[in-house]
């Protein structure tokens, strides 16, 4: 089954805000499938798993607000997905972020 988690993260200025999102569990396979977020300028949206980043991009780079990112990843128990900004701007502000994963 495929399920969209929304969150709104708050910015922090002149540096990097993450907020956890979903976690990897024993009992639920589950599959990263793809995160969107709301554009702003001079901002970088990002996405860990565990310490690992596996999403860095310009805001600006991506198209359209809420144009998805495919990232197609399996995660095992107790890895935790983080989503969130990097402001070079100094601007403190919430923006919408979403993932889907999938379970099985």
């Amino acid at each position: 089954m495929l399920r969209t988690i929304d969150k709104d993260v708050t910015r922090t200025a002149n540096g990097e805000k993450l907020e956890e999102i979903i976690q990897g569990r024993s009992d639920i396979k589950r599959r990263l499938v793809r995160a969107t977020f709301e554009q702003v300028n001079a901002t970088y949206f990002r996405v860990y798993v565990d310490q690992d980043k596996i999403v860095d991009i310009a805001s600006e780079n991506n198209a359209l607000d809420y144009q998805w990112l495919e990232i197609d990843r399996d995660l095992e128990n107790g890895e935790v997905v983080k989503v969130g900004f990097y402001d070079e701007i100094g601007a403190s502000a919430a923006q919408h972020v979403a993932v889907q994963i999938e379970e099985i």
